[in-house]
């Protein structure tokens, strides 16, 4: 008897998807268990390419200049990170963004050039610090593992159930029974790893929930984004994933908001 759910499994490209989540995954997992240079050197890549995608999909006519500008923040800002220099590196990073603006300013929409440069680089960078913190290698495998469980429950659970879309005038393939999926399967997980790791399931179970709620607005922040300048996706650089924002959005939102925590609350990481 055939069952009254779609089969996700069987959806065109769903191979090329997860191979290349595969690929991805290997890549970032040796980064993050090599740490040090090797860390530094994946993250600022992807910095790199998410930056070029931002570039081309919101001033596709604003030439070499914003390109040159975004790779010298990049650069400027890794330095001092990688140097210790936290103060001195957030100034950098502040002053590009003003710098970024004004060139954009140029031909409107200044905000475009400004909020992409801070929204993409700062995670960035605040990622190389906590791979860098006590508990580092624990604390970013468990943004990873919340991230990525959140991501896949809500693209198995929604393809199934499909449903009241979520928000189709932003993203019209996402509904609720995704978004609750992906709430469901990344708060498990992070529960899970914590339990493994031998630490308190409950309130790191608790952090992931609200971490899958946050990774869900990244996601739609993106998706509003992409439909103000009109493009289905940020590029073409992963197949069947499309570009490397569309990758790492969900992932972007959880960065910062564990960042903020740490400041909030000092020491917490130390646990893992």
């Amino acid at each position: 008897m055939s069952s009254s759910f779609p089969n996700p499994f069987l959806n065109s490209g769903f191979k090329t998807r997860v191979v290349s989540a595969i690929v991805l995954i290997g890549i970032a997992l040796a980064g993050v268990f090599a740490g040090g240079n090797l860390f530094i050197l994946v993250v600022a890549i992807f910095g790199a390419m998410m930056l070029n995608e931002w570039k081309n999909i919101s001033d596709p006519n604003g030439g070499n200049l914003p390109l040159a500008l975004n790779g010298l923040a990049l650069i400027g800002t890794t330095f001092f990170v990688v140097s210790g220099m936290i103060t001195q590196a957030g100034i950098l990073l502040f002053a590009f963004v003003f710098l970024n603006s004004l060139e954009r300013a140029r031909r409107g929409s200044a905000w475009r050039a400004g909020f992409g440069l801070l929204y993409l680089l700062l995670p960035v960078l605040l990622l190389m610090m906590l791979r860098n913190i006590e508990g580092g290698l624990g604390l970013v495998l468990y943004i990873f593992t919340v991230v990525w469980a959140a991501d896949s429950g809500a693209y198995l659970l929604g393809s199934m159930l499909r449903g009241p879309k979520l928000w189709p005038e932003i993203s019209p393939n996402k509904t609720w029974s995704g978004f609750f999926g992906g709430i469901g399967l990344g708060t498990i997980c992070g529960a899970a790893l914590a339990y493994f790791l031998g630490r308190d399931f409950i309130a790191f179970g608790a952090l992931a929930f609200v971490l899958t709620i946050v990774a869900a607005g990244g996601d739609l922040l993106i998706s509003r984004m992409k439909r103000h300048f009109g493009v289905k996706d940020t590029g073409d650089t992963i197949p069947g994933h499309g570009g490397v924002i569309d990758r790492l959005d969900a992932f972007l939102a959880a960065v910062l908001v564990c960042a903020a925590l740490i400041y909030e609350y000092p020491g917490i990481w130390g646990q893992f």
